[in-house]
Formats: structure tokens, sequence, C-alpha cells
């Protein structure tokens, strides 16, 4: 699955066994039925809950099929810099956090339009 552009909301949890976001409100996904990891448009959005989490990288170089759906923070999970990210999102009061998700053609007009 791939998560569509929008406003996504999490709360603190787990993934796997290091703290990360996890899931907290609906989200629109797009579900690759033939399974031929391309979007096309027999593709169908679903709304829903869907475990889709925000955590760190297994990898830098790909993010594999392990994560589909979930937003993956281009920081090895268990890096310095993620485990900070967590710790300042986790020392906040907020319960739920927001997540911008843009497709590429929103973010080039965005840069595009900066003088």
């Amino acid at each position: 699955g791939r998560v569509e552009p929008g406003v996504l909301w999490f709360k603190r949890g787990i993934h796997k066994t290091y703290k990360a976001l996890i899931q907290a409100r609906p989200v629109v996904l797009m579900r690759d039925s033939n399974r031929d990891h391309e979007f096309g448009n027999e593709d169908k959005l679903h709304k829903g809950m869907f475990a889709i989490n925000l955590h760190g990288a297994s990898n830098t170089d790909k993010v594999g099929r392990s994560s589909a759906g979930c937003v993956v923070v281009k920081l090895l999970s268990w890096s310095k810099e993620f485990k900070e990210l967590m710790a300042w999102i986790y020392g906040h009061d907020q319960k739920e956090f927001p997540c911008v998700i843009l497709d590429h053609k929103s973010l080039s007009l965005f840069i595009g339009g900066m003088k």
C-alpha cells in the first residue's frame, strides 16, 4: 500500500521493538491490487486504520516491502539522530502529531515557486 498525500496523524508507540509513531486516525491508502509494485488506474483507494507507522529505516538504500504503507524517515532506526528525534517528540505533552505527505509534483511546484 501507499499512503496518499494529505495530513496523517500519529501518536507515540512502538514499531517492532523501538519507539516510533503509530497511526492515530484513519488514512487514505492506495493498494497495489495486482502486486506488480506499480500503482495504476485499477488500484483502489481505501480509508481506515492500517497500522501505518512513522519509523526509522532498516537501511538507507531502499525501503523494503515490510515497510509498505509506512512513513519511513531516512535515518537508521538505531541511529543517534533517530533516537534524538523520538526523544524530542516523546518529550512533549502533545498526544497526537501531524505529518504532511506531499506528492513529488506538489513538492516541485512549491520549491519551484520559491525565489
